[in-house]
């Protein structure tokens, strides 16, 4: 593991991001994808930049002349093309254009690169917990990620744990830990009138706990459910926000809870600031973006053991995510927790910030 500083005075280089993630409702790793294009931006790079985005892609935030957004001539969803275009189309592009480097930013890069390759890994659920996959992505990382781990120059993992799990298959492999961020709004205290205008908009309990993520096995639902369950009469209705289609094995919990589907930036800031704790005991995590995010609105968070951000426990309760009574424990604590509580979570939260992930990403750069 090599660590980056802030340094980026080098020459000139041309670097391309493939940010094809970019499209419809941004979920965790596209939203740290976004958040960390934005960082970079902001900083005062020398080096030229392209980012290959799909047709479908949100507007351009680009404003620099050494910024480029060039669509591609595909929708996102189309993931077929979107694999024929990274494996064959882009390394003949980059070798065409004279690209000095490639960001690929989402676990795989073009095996036949000819040029200096950076690949952020998000995690490497799809290979050590297949079960908690996608069908398509296990076929598509089997496939392909085991190479990328060999070939990278550089590969980017958000947590240490990250780290020791890349190099336990690619023992050679160069890792940078350039951790993920909170966006500055999630800091910002809400207004009694924002506030008001999302209890009145979902008809929200006076006391509620709160759920954000996918309805996926992984977010291990099913046991946080009979965890609420347990506390019996003193339990607060348990909400969700995030996707509304579960997968087809939790199809169930939409009769057992309530499910907000996706909502604005906003209003999850508002949910997170009012909820009475933020429960994410997840069975298996790449970092746990919400958790930050959570705890930065000052919320009482209970997350897993299995959520790797570094020193979390000193400031979340951490329950055994395969024990019900464990997660119990855990939500009665934080329910009857005192307000230092949270301004300990926020002050930690305000430790991750995207300005710090793209200057470990600058240096990287340089580094190439």
């Amino acid at each position: 593991m090599r660590a980056f500083g802030p340094c980026f005075h080098t020459h000139h280089v041309k670097i391309a991001l493939d940010a094809t993630p970019l499209y419809g409702r941004l979920g965790g790793i596209e939203r740290a994808l976004w958040q960390t294009l934005l960082a970079l931006h902001e900083l005062d790079l020398p080096h030229s930049f392209e980012v290959f985005v799909p047709q479908d892609a949100p507007a351009s935030p680009l404003t620099k002349e050494n910024w480029h957004w060039r669509r591609l001539p595909f929708e996102g969803a189309a993931k077929g093309r979107r694999i024929v275009w990274q494996q064959v189309k882009l390394p003949l592009l980059l070798k065409s254009e004279n690209f000095d480097g490639l960001h690929a930013t989402n676990y795989v890069m073009p095996l036949l690169s000819p040029c200096k390759t950076v690949v952020s890994i998000p995690d490497l659920i799809a290979l050590d917990f297949p079960r908690f996959a996608t069908r398509a992505n296990r076929l598509h990382y089997r496939a392909v990620l085991p190479a990328t781990l060999r070939h990278a120059d550089v590969l980017l993992a958000s947590t240490p744990h990250g780290c020791d799990a890349i190099l336990r298959r690619a023992p050679k492999a160069n890792v940078v830990v350039a951790a993920l961020g909170v966006e500055d709004e999630f800091f910002e205290p809400i207004s009694e009138s924002e506030c008001l205008a999302v209890r009145e908009k979902f008809k929200l309990p006076p006391q509620f706990l709160l759920f954000a993520g996918n309805l996926e096995p992984k977010k291990n639902l099913p046991r946080l459910l009979r965890a609420v369950e347990a506390l019996g009469n003193e339990a607060p209705e348990l909400i969700f926000v995030g996707a509304l289609k579960p997968w087809p094995e939790l199809q169930q919990l939409k009769l057992r809870t309530r499910s907000l589907g996706y909502v604005e930036r906003t209003e999850l800031r508002a949910l997170m600031s009012a909820c009475v704790a933020f429960c994410f005991p997840s069975l298996i995590e790449g970092f746990g973006l919400p958790v930050l995010e959570a705890l930065a609105c000052g919320a009482n968070v209970v997350a897993s053991t299995r959520v790797p951000i570094p020193g979390l426990k000193q400031v979340a309760w951490t329950p055994q995510p395969r024990s019900v009574d464990s997660i119990t424990v855990s939500i009665r604590a934080a329910l009857n927790a005192a307000d230092f509580v949270s301004v300990a979570g926020r002050e930690f939260a305000r430790e991750f910030s995207w300005q710090k992930t793209a200057r470990i990403i600058a240096g990287v750069y340089d580094s190439l």
